[in-house]
């Protein structure tokens, strides 16, 4: 950082709204890349909004009213090795300079937001949820998933609670801009692995518009990850009715049928390890609660119980055949580790399901 001329006051708070001038050089080019003082006006930014570049927006919260200054920024606080081509090369090194004209701390700039908000049209309000879904498009393009996801979602709260709506087209335009925004958001969640997440913007996707074929295909793909594999084929299957060339759909079915079989036979090994009939041996001296039940099938249970704790099933089916007292250990050894064991009665024995505890994100 270096000071041209010294500024005023104090320095710029967090939250502030800033309107500055600037020009930005890639360093050692004497043409600046982009420059408010070639277009003659200068430009307004909302701090910890992401509207500004890291490195930029770090310099800036150290300066003062009327301050002129410059900030040499590593492409790591930049666009890092992406870039933005053709005008920023990936690994780019940037050197922005620039003028502090004036600020608004946070509580101003919401009191103007505000003012401003009760002006606007809904031609305003969907002209800045487009600019926020382009800025998390760049994002998403830049691989900055987390970036993208807070522009999908500022768009997503203009669209839902800002816009007023005063026409059937209006509220079309609104719907058909919120299931866009739903489906990239669920498309970010899912590639950073928050299935759950990706879950609820498909659902509100796919209730304005049923027959999303991209909203169906993320939903099938968060619920394939939460091992909800009856769920993510009935989706995917759907998706695939809609957009039957979409070779991506099938891909995923494809996946789906692995990960299924896959499953279902590391649940048949388990079943084998609970019943067999030979004994294993173990480590443990830990004491066996029910004086009824081997000690081979009391480590069998807490065997298969953390298997399954540590595994993205919810829940366990085993067979009937259990004696009384084995329910009973059954059920303790579940209940230690956070799971519900639900037996329903029914001819030839007793049917047992082990659920597992739905832990929050």
């Amino acid at each position: 950082m270096q000071i041209l001329r010294a500024g005023e006051g104090p320095q710029v708070p967090e939250g502030a709204s800033v309107t500055v001038h600037y020009n930005a050089y890639l360093e050692f080019n004497e043409e600046p890349y982009d420059s408010t003082y070639m277009r003659g006006k200068p430009e307004t930014f909302r701090l910890n909004a992401y509207q500004l570049i890291q490195g930029l927006e770090i310099g800036i919260a150290t300066m003062k009213k009327k301050e002129k200054s410059q900030f040499l920024i590593s492409p790591e606080l930049a666009y890092k090795e992406l870039g933005v081509p053709p005008r920023i090369p990936g690994n780019s090194e940037l050197l922005i300079e620039v003028e502090l004209i004036s600020f608004l701390d946070d509580q101003a700039a919401n009191l103007m937001d505000s003012e401003s908000a009760k002006s606007q049209t809904f031609k305003d309000f969907y002209k800045a949820a487009q600019g926020n879904i382009t800025g998390g498009n760049d994002a998403f393009t830049n691989n900055n998933i987390r970036l993208a996801i807070k522009k999908y979602n500022t768009a997503l709260n203009i669209l839902e609670n800002r816009c007023q709506l005063s026409n059937d087209e209006e509220e079309s335009k609104q719907r058909k801009l919120v299931v866009k925004v739903c489906v990239n958001l669920a498309v970010c969640y899912n590639k950073l692995g928050l299935s759950k997440q990706a879950c609820v913007k498909c659902r509100n996707a796919l209730y304005h518009d049923g027959k999303n074929a991209k909203a169906l295909f993320n939903f099938g793909r968060a619920l394939l990850m939460l091992g909800d594999y009856d769920e993510a084929h009935r989706r995917l299957t759907a998706a695939l009715k809609l957009a039957p060339n979409d070779t991506s759909i099938s891909e995923e079915l494809i996946l789906l049928k692995e990960k299924k079989n896959k499953f279902q036979v590391s649940e048949k090994q388990m079943m084998q390890r609970m019943f067999s009939s030979k004994p294993a041996a173990t480590k443990s001296s830990e004491k066996i609660e029910t004086a009824k039940v081997s000690e081979h099938f009391y480590e069998t249970v807490k065997k298969t119980l953390d298997d399954l704790l540590s595994s993205q099933n919810k829940v366990l089916t085993l067979p009937s055949g259990l004696t009384a007292q084995e329910e009973v250990c059954l059920r303790k050894e579940a209940e230690k580790r956070g799971m519900k064991v639900v037996i329903t009665s029914q001819s030839g024995g007793n049917a047992i399901t082990i659920v597992k505890k739905d832990d929050k994100e």
